[in-house]
């Protein structure tokens, strides 16, 4: 590929992103699709033609573009997680987790601290109310990112009060004076893991 086709693939690509910033998809869908028959190897093409897909509601198609991704570049992070975002959807709860802990393995070995997979996994995790692997989880990011401030926030939330032992009493406890009814507890989990107002899943 010369300087020139870089020129209009640079040129073409932003065109691209203004039609994702203004909501024409399909716009921007008919771009990407160019500049991937153009170089069909070109992983940034790929990548973005799976944001696409992911904004609308295709996911198992922005999960072949990753795929594509991947097998050119398999310590793309951004890509595991996008796939990860997109197995969640399709309700394949473990194999999204999967991809979210491969993506966060990536992004310690990149020293990339501000991960959207740690936030995204332990989104996850409070929806599965996975409490004990969140900290798992926060605990083995702060130890290689001890000044995380967002891991700092969410080990907190979760230790307050020992907050963490009253939930995982959800399946036994009983309304009454001295417990938490179940709505409490769903507030509480409301507030805890959804308080930064963060989407659950958020591509990269």
């Amino acid at each position: 590929m010369g300087a020139q086709f870089f020129s209009f693939s640079r040129r073409f690509s932003k065109k691209a992103s203004e039609h994702m910033d203004s909501g024409k998809c399909q716009d921007a869908m008919r771009i990407y699709r160019r500049l991937i028959a153009l170089n069909p190897d070109s992983t940034e093409s790929w990548f973005k033609k799976g944001l696409v897909h992911i904004e609308l509601k295709e996911h198992r198609k922005a999960i072949y573009c990753y795929q594509k991704v991947l097998k050119q570049d398999p310590q793309n992070a951004g890509a595991w997680n996008n796939s990860a975002i997109c197995y969640w959807n399709l309700d394949y709860k473990k194999a999204a987790i999967r991809r979210y802990q491969t993506a966060i393995q990536f992004e310690v070995q990149q020293k990339t601290e501000d991960s959207y997979a740690l936030s995204n996994l332990i989104s996850c995790y409070g929806k599965l109310e996975q409490f004990g692997n969140a900290l798992i989880t926060l605990d083995f990011w702060l130890k290689h990112f001890p000044d995380s401030k967002y891991a700092k926030q969410e080990r907190e939330a979760l230790m307050n009060e020992k907050q963490i032992s009253n939930l995982t009493r959800l399946n036994t406890i009983h309304a009454s004076e001295d417990r938490l009814t179940k709505d409490q507890i769903s507030i509480l989990i409301h507030r805890i893991f959804l308080k930064l107002g963060r989407p659950l899943l958020r591509p990269r």
